[in-house]
């Protein structure tokens, strides 16, 4: 089993930068769309969960998206 060797977090320190920004903050023109898809099977929710996570996020960023959901026959 790794050991851990660094101290500990204080209170109120975080593990990543929230701060600095990587990519640039991209909005949608007004009438833009977007398209999500899905393809996924029975019982295979985690895969549907990001999709969702995806659309809501693109939703915030003022576009109108769209699901199409194929699966395996």
């Amino acid at each position: 089993m790794p050991k851990v060797t660094r101290p500990r977090n204080e209170k109120g320190e975080f593990l990543v930068d929230y701060e600095e920004k990587v990519f640039e903050d991209v909005k949608a023109e007004p009438g833009e769309k977007a398209l999500v898809t899905f393809h996924t099977v029975a019982f295979e929710g985690s895969i549907g969960f990001v999709n969702l996570l995806q659309a809501t996020r693109l939703r915030r960023k003022a576009t109108r998206p769209r699901s199409c959901c194929t699966a395996p026959a």
